[in-house]
């Protein structure tokens, strides 16, 4: 930022504790796809309007239906709408 007599103001911020966050926020998320991906039980999550947005693996046995089958559809595909 230049003043109106040619002074330069510098505003330096450290980051360093927000890129560390974020690179254990993405190591998080590999270890908890990794593990999605090869449990055993169906793991399905879905987003506010009830529509899929994950399947894994075990999903896809044990309903029947393959990822780009089920991925964007209704829950209901796989449960009765009371629920």
């Amino acid at each position: 930022l230049a003043a109106p007599d040619g002074r330069v103001a510098t505003v330096l911020r450290d980051v360093t504790a927000r890129k560390q966050a974020e690179a254990e926020l993405r190591a998080s998320e590999a270890q908890l796809r990794a593990l999605a991906a090869t449990a055993s039980d169906a793991i399905i999550t879905a987003d506010g309007a009830g529509h899929i947005t994950y399947w894994n693996a075990a999903a896809e046995r044990i309903f029947g239906y393959a990822p780009g089958e089920a991925l964007g559809r209704p829950l209901g595909i796989i449960m009765p709408p009371a629920y």
